[in-house]
């Protein structure tokens, strides 16, 4: 009896009190995140990119898209929404969902048959037009306080030439394979987050 009331006594005492481990409280996870495009080989174009995060997985965001060089100048505008698989919105793994208009201008060529010989005319045009897309990637914010942004996307997209009507004429350069229509969607991005 003496030795039980001698182990509570001591188990009562504030000092032998067992406690929690203590962990480190996670870097809080920021909001929105800015970002631009890296060129990889001409600079001919201008992305910047806005993202906000909606929950622990979802974001929204908004990207404009300026063309200065090679043969479609012009500019888009596109929305897109992303779902991170793991670890939490905005970084890790995500697959990314997109919708765009776009506002281009091409030189296009008429061929006439006719002696002595087949002739071409050359003429600038507008078009605009609307697209879809999606992707996979992977944003990484390295560091203790997840300020740089890293972002790698790949993907596919649909932004189809507008239909010209009954003309005989077509596109120079190639819209589909080299220009703003490529069917490939890639993105490498460095931006900042808070």
């Amino acid at each position: 009896m003496r030795n039980t009331l001698l182990l509570l006594l001591v188990a009562a005492s504030p000092g032998v009190r067992a406690q929690a481990p203590v962990f480190p409280e996670p870097a809080k996870m920021p909001a929105n995140v800015i970002s631009g495009n890296v060129p990889l080989r001409q600079f001919t174009n201008l992305r910047p990119q806005y993202e906000r995060v909606l929950g622990r997985r979802t974001s929204l965001g908004v990207r404009a898209a300026w063309y200065f060089g090679g043969d479609w100048p012009g500019s888009q505008a596109e929305a897109f929404g992303r779902y991170y698989f793991r670890p939490t919105a905005p970084a890790g793994f995500y697959g990314q969902a997109q919708g765009a208009v776009f506002r281009h201008r091409g030189q296009e060529s008429y061929f006439y048959p006719g002696p002595p010989g087949p002739s071409t005319t050359y003429s600038s045009t507008s078009f605009s037009g609307a697209g879809a897309g999606l992707g996979l990637g992977y944003q990484w914010l390295p560091g203790a306080r997840k300020r740089l942004v890293l972002d790698g996307m790949v993907g596919l997209k649909l932004y189809l030439e507008p239909f010209r009507g009954y003309c005989d004429c077509s596109y120079e350069g190639d819209w589909y394979e080299y220009g703003p229509g490529s069917a490939f969607n890639g993105r490498l991005a460095v931006g900042y987050a808070f």
